[in-house]
């Protein structure tokens, strides 16, 4: 496993946003005129409401964290502020959303937190099962509409489940896909309760949310926007953190999965949102591609997030080996975008260079061994003119769905269509291994066909060189090195 120099992966942490723990927040109304207010709350998920409300009003949180999310927003160059208010500054009938804590409940009791919320406007109490209010409470103290989620892990905001109907925590527990079989484990328990209808057993942290009678404009609510944009009512959703975006499962007045949402709550995430958007536009004018990947149904722009919604994949077995199907797929989409270059004309490339020149987060050897590697295809097949093609960038069993009507694939973010042969078939087989194991990059850079287990009979020409240079962009991409090291 590669080591990693802890200064240096704070800052590299810091920037790109991994971490996520309020995904609760896109039940929460935003007013640009109107701040929310944080009672209790821990700096990643001030950070996180710090990227979707302007102004916040934060009470109970020490400066150092104010300062680190503040820090935060200048290396994103993002514009917001953070009011640090005590009790007695807080206003009546002010605040359109408020999130608190439960370990502060004995100071915020539903009854206060009711009369600092405007009308129409939603509270989310986070914390351990035990320390959020119950629904009855929160029915008697007048809030209407409470909904309550639970964190997959527990420890942080990842996934957020649903269980207000034992249906959609089942849909919602099979749309969470983790890759440590402890987890899987903890997925195939939570999908029995839920057909017991025993869902409010799952997560040691929950999420509750209810609001207050009232109303506020429409377009204050996620859902109320995307059902009305949809013409179609939309009342729950399971919220998976990426890190680099939030995707919605959406549901119905019925429970019934009708979509996929992507919402970006940073540039990198629209950039994000945007790319997978076009590529899947270009999928559905291609005869031969158009029965793999999902449609868009809906495209634009919500409080100043991208977003864009993609017709619902309901197929959730997956194959950690590559069949026939797979292979088809990757077949098919070889010959879209296909183009003759040279290496030094590939955009990768100079990219790729400058990565194993730094080292960053790689041991010294390990560093080497990929700046060698890279050196041996730079030398055999230099002048040569190779045939880049479009790649789905993020090819991987969870992303390659099985079904009675054939394979469907996901998150398309990472599509290029100037991309590297064989890249898609060497990431899968690489995402499988590096569950199991630790990579040896020795053994992998030395010989990746056995590596990998792939037939060389089948193979030709450069066709050994290119699988390692394949294999050396994995390893040295920092997006790989985040898994491998943090997954």
């Amino acid at each position: 496993m590669m080591s990693v120099d802890p200064q240096g992966y704070v800052k590299w942490h810091n920037y790109l946003l991994q971490e996520r723990h309020a995904t609760w927040k896109v039940f929460l109304p935003i007013l640009a005129d109107k701040p929310m207010l944080a009672v209790g709350l821990d700096r990643n998920s001030l950070g996180s409401l710090a990227r979707s409300w302007h102004t916040i009003s934060v009470c109970r949180c020490p400066e150092p964290d104010l300062q680190w999310v503040r820090e935060q927003g200048q290396c994103l160059k993002q514009d917001y502020c953070l009011e640090l208010v005590g009790n007695q500054g807080l206003r009546l009938s002010h605040y359109p959303a408020i999130a608190v804590d439960a370990r502060q409940r004995q100071d915020f009791s539903p009854e206060k937190v009711m009369s600092l919320l405007q009308p129409g406007g939603s509270a989310a109490w986070i914390g351990r099962w035990m320390e959020v209010p119950e629904t009855a409470r929160l029915s008697q103290a007048g809030y209407e509409l409470v909904r309550r989620y639970a964190f997959l892990p527990p420890g942080t905001g990842k996934t957020l489940i649903s269980l207000n109907d034992r249906n959609i925590a089942q849909s919602g527990l099979n749309f969470y896909q983790p890759g440590k079989w402890q987890n899987r484990l903890a997925v195939r328990l939570g999908v029995a309760l839920a057909r017991l209808g025993m869902q409010y057993m799952l997560g040691l942290k929950q999420v509750v949310i209810a609001r207050k009678p009232g109303s506020l404009p429409r377009e204050a609510y996620l859902l109320n926007w995307l059902g009305e944009a949809m013409n179609i009512t939309l009342t729950d959703a399971t919220v998976y953190a990426g890190w680099r975006n939030l995707t919605l499962q959406l549901f119905d007045r019925q429970g019934s999965f009708i979509g996929v949402a992507k919402i970006a709550d940073t540039g990198l995430g629209k950039q994000a949102v945007e790319n997978e958007t076009k590529t899947l536009e270009i999928l559905a004018r291609v005869p031969k591609m158009q029965r793999f990947g999902p449609k868009i149904i809906l495209k634009g722009n919500w409080q100043d997030h991208a977003l864009a919604v993609q017709t619902a994949v309901t197929q959730k077995c997956y194959s950690s080996v590559l069949k026939s199907e797979h292979q088809e797929f990757l077949e098919n989409l070889r010959q879209m975008d296909k183009c003759e270059a040279t290496l030094s004309q590939w955009p990768r490339w100079a990219e790729i260079r400058e990565w194993t020149a730094q080292g960053r987060f790689g041991s010294a050897k390990e560093v080497e061994l990929l700046r060698m590697a890279l050196e041996q295809s730079a030398h055999k097949l230099k002048d040569k003119k190779l045939y880049f093609h479009r790649v789905h960038g993020d090819f991987a069993p969870w992303h390659a769905l099985l079904g009675y009507d054939g394979l469907k694939v996901v998150d398309w973010q990472d599509s290029e269509a100037m991309g590297l042969p064989y890249y898609d078939s060497v990431h899968f087989l690489l995402r499988v291994i590096s569950i199991k194991k630790s990579l040896d990059i020795g053994k992998l850079l030395a010989d990746p066909l056995g590596y990998l287990g792939m037939n060389k009979d089948s193979l030709r020409g450069d066709s050994v060189e290119l699988i390692r240079l394949a294999a050396v962009y994995y390893l040295a991409s920092d997006l790989h090195i985040r898994r491998l090291n943090f997954n």
